[in-house]
């Protein structure tokens, strides 16, 4: 094992957002033998990071972009234009009236100013409010999250699919209820690839754990796939091994038992 590509939310996070005393000792005492550790999240890369202050690198709004915690390098960025946002965000009026829009433009998160007051405090960092989408101040984005009140995501997925341009993908994010846009063949698989050429490191060398089905080709992809008990059914289904809760710090003793 040379490298861990592990999930956030719902994975090596409890659900408060929180990561334990003992998970960051076995990720802390991973690192100190050499092995990479990386964060693949549909996270922004600075909540990505300040919520684990342990490992260089980030595959980071579901690999969307690839970068290092200090920020000085970039090995992936890959956009989708701003005017999909503006459509989407017309068709949900309609289709999806009660659904929330957030956009991430690298560390930039943008919400309309009748959402954001209902952001919890840890996502606030590099906050930009809108009146609408059309008002975004940029050209691109690197991925656009669904938030579904009374929706499934399972249940909203496919309409997305049928609305959405060719180039788009939407990918199930980390929970039951968003949906993460971003751009063709983007997967935390396929920044994961670009990052292990980098390092020089080969698929089967990356232990993957994840929870999602926005993990699925993640743990398709590495040598050694490890769900969470309580993941989703299809992540659980193509996983080599299930392990314990985010709860319990499961990926963290599967870990442990490795070192």
């Amino acid at each position: 094992m040379r490298a861990i590509a592990t999930d956030l939310d719902g994975t090596v996070l409890r659900a408060d957002g929180s990561l334990s005393p003992f998970s960051r000792e076995v990720l802390e005492a991973a690192t100190a033998t050499g092995i990479e550790l990386v964060l693949a999240t549909a996270r922004r890369p600075c909540t990505a990071f300040a919520a684990v202050p342990v490992g260089n690198w980030g595959v980071c709004l579901n690999g969307a972009l690839v970068r290092d915690r200090s920020g000085r390098m970039t090995l992936e960025e890959r956009t989708v234009p701003i005017a999909v946002a503006i459509e989407l965000e017309r068709w949900l009026a309609t289709a999806l009236p009660t659904a929330r829009l957030s956009i991430c433009d690298g560390d930039r998160l943008i919400l309309r100013r009748d959402e954001a007051e209902s952001i919890s405090a840890r996502r606030r960092i590099e906050l930009v409010i809108v009146d609408s989408i059309a008002d975004t101040p940029c050209s691109a984005f690197h991925a656009l999250n669904i938030w579904l009140d009374g929706v499934r995501a399972d249940d909203a997925i496919d309409m997305l699919h049928a609305t959405l341009p060719s180039d788009v993908a939407v990918a199930r994010v980390s929970s039951p209820h968003s949906i993460n846009v971003s751009a063709c063949k983007v997967s935390k698989s396929s920044g994961m690839a670009i990052l292990a050429e980098y390092l020089s490191i080969d698929a089967q060398q990356v232990i993957a754990y994840g929870d999602m089905p926005n993990d699925c080709d993640l743990l398709a992809w590495a040598g050694h796939g490890v769900a969470v008990a309580d993941g989703h059914p299809d992540v659980r289904r193509i996983a080599d091994h299930v392990t314990g809760s985010s709860e319990s710090d499961g990926p963290a003793h599967h870990l442990r038992t490795l070192l």
